[in-house]
């Protein structure tokens, strides 16, 4: 099931050189999308769609989710952003902080929603309040954060670059640990 992650893991990195180095408007041309981001009403949504190419339905939504929630932490939680504010916000963004900030939120994300989803209404029946309920989810969260931030640690260690065998090594081993092998 991970295998999917990896693929995003190397094409986002792939578009965020590529931003880097020509320029948003150029990034997006790269990535063949059918709608005109100057027209769209969900601009996040539509470069999710067009980096998430593989895996299962549910696989692909949950990539999808992470994805988008990880641009909109980029440029601000504002779900009308126009293109043109999506290239300032986005530009300046990579401009102050590097493209692994962006990747590893991603991941944090993606493995969040992951567990949550193979987990969620495990807690939910033992929650006695919402208040509990929403202790398991920062639970939850915390050991996503710090789990992909030790294993990014130990990735950027071995100065690897960030091709596919290495995304597929990294998500493997922030699988592992957080199932506990």
């Amino acid at each position: 099931m991970w295998q999917a992650v990896h693929l995003i893991v190397v094409r986002l990195n792939e578009w965020i050189a590529s931003v880097q180095a020509e320029s948003v408007d150029a990034a997006i041309r790269g990535l063949s999308l059918t709608a005109d981001l100057s027209q769209s009403s969900d601009v996040m949504e539509d470069i999710a769609e067009a980096l998430v190419q593989d895996g299962t339905d549910i696989e692909r939504k949950l990539l999808s989710k992470a994805l988008q929630e990880t641009l909109y932490y980029q440029v601000g939680f504002d779900p009308s952003i126009s293109y043109d504010e999506f290239k300032t916000r986005f530009a300046r963004h990579l401009d102050t902080q590097a493209a692994s900030s962006l990747i590893k939120r991603f991941l944090r994300l993606y493995f969040f929603h992951r567990v949550w989803l193979e987990t969620g209404e495990s807690f939910r029946s033992l929650a006695r309040s919402s208040s509990e309920f929403e202790k398991y989810i920062d639970d939850v969260e915390q050991v996503c954060d710090r789990t992909v931030a030790s294993v990014w640690k130990s990735f950027e260690k071995t100065n690897r670059s960030l091709d596919s065998d290495t995304a597929a090594e990294l998500v493997q081993k922030i699988e592992e640990r957080l199932r506990g092998d």
